[in-house]
């Protein structure tokens, strides 16, 4: 046997687990690189914050529904805060309802007086125009009571076309003592017109005074019409101021046609027709 034959064969290399892929174990090196470098999950509050922030976007865009969002404090998206502390943080914290009444400010507090104040001053002033309205109806009342008064205190000339040919006062042979009244000479037949408003006391002859009529005013006041033609009134009658109670004539104790007129204080003596007239308001 020769040398060469003594000796083994070499190995044949083994084909059987060709095209696997062994497993390889981690060296130590993989090991410390895993341990210094692990895969770190978000934290808790991280993920609280994110919500909170989700919860407000979808608060804004419903913001017309009437349930309050669960309130999440902003400092727990952004600080080292643990869940169950945010929770218990809530829990102390009170929830504001958008339901719950609300304590006015001191500046609506104010406001709110200042209305009140220009309220009741616009009342007090609404109260004092209606009385001092009241006051001027009453003025006004009173001065039209006044001028129907005055009115009817006022006298008008009992002829509207004359001349004045006898004064009160005067003295002459055709009379037998002065001239107790006013002559207002005018036409015969010219209309004669009672001076102010009354009653008819008298109407008919009168001897010196010929055709005479008495006309009996509200204060007593009687008013002579003499010497007429004729008389246009009977006894009783209530005349108006202004009426025709007659006609001028030349009757009784005359030198021609012309109105005597006599002006008696509630039937008394004669005063002065010219400043009767005047005084109420006619002018001879």
């Amino acid at each position: 046997m020769s040398r060469h034959s003594s000796r083994a064969a070499p190995a044949q290399p083994n084909y059987e687990g060709a095209g696997k892929r062994r497993a390889v174990k981690p060296g130590r090196h993989d090991k410390d690189s895993l341990s210094k470098h692990p895969r770190r999950l978000p934290p808790a509050n991280a993920l609280l914050g994110a919500l909170a922030l989700i919860g407000a976007a979808g608060g804004a865009l419903s913001g017309d529904l009437d349930t309050d969002p669960v309130p999440v404090r902003a400092e727990f998206a952004t600080t080292g805060g643990s869940v169950s502390d945010a929770w218990s943080d809530d829990r102390r914290q009170p929830v504001v309802s958008r339901s719950a009444p609300r304590t006015a400010s001191p500046l609506t507090s104010r406001a709110l007086i200042a209305v009140k104040r220009r309220e009741a001053t616009m009342q007090q002033l609404e109260v004092a125009a209606d009385r001092r309205e009241q006051q001027i109806q009453q003025l006004q009342a009173a001065a039209e009571q006044r001028r129907r008064e005055q009115l009817a205190r006022q006298w008008t000339l009992p002829v509207s076309s004359y001349r004045l040919t006898g004064l009160f006062g005067q003295s002459s042979y055709l009379w037998s003592t002065v001239h107790t009244g006013l002559d207002f000479a005018a036409p015969e037949g010219t209309p004669i017109y009672s001076v102010g408003a009354g009653t008819v006391t008298e109407a008919g002859y009168a001897g010196s005074y010929g055709y005479r009529t008495i006309v009996t005013l509200a204060d007593g006041t009687e008013i002579w019409y003499c010497h007429q033609s004729s008389i246009s009134v009977t006894v009783g009658s209530a005349v108006s101021r202004g009426q025709v109670v007659g006609l001028v004539g030349s009757t009784g104790n005359v030198t021609g046609p012309h109105l005597h007129l006599e002006v008696r204080p509630e039937g008394g003596d004669p005063v002065d027709p010219y400043t009767a007239l005047v005084q109420r308001g006619a002018q001879p």
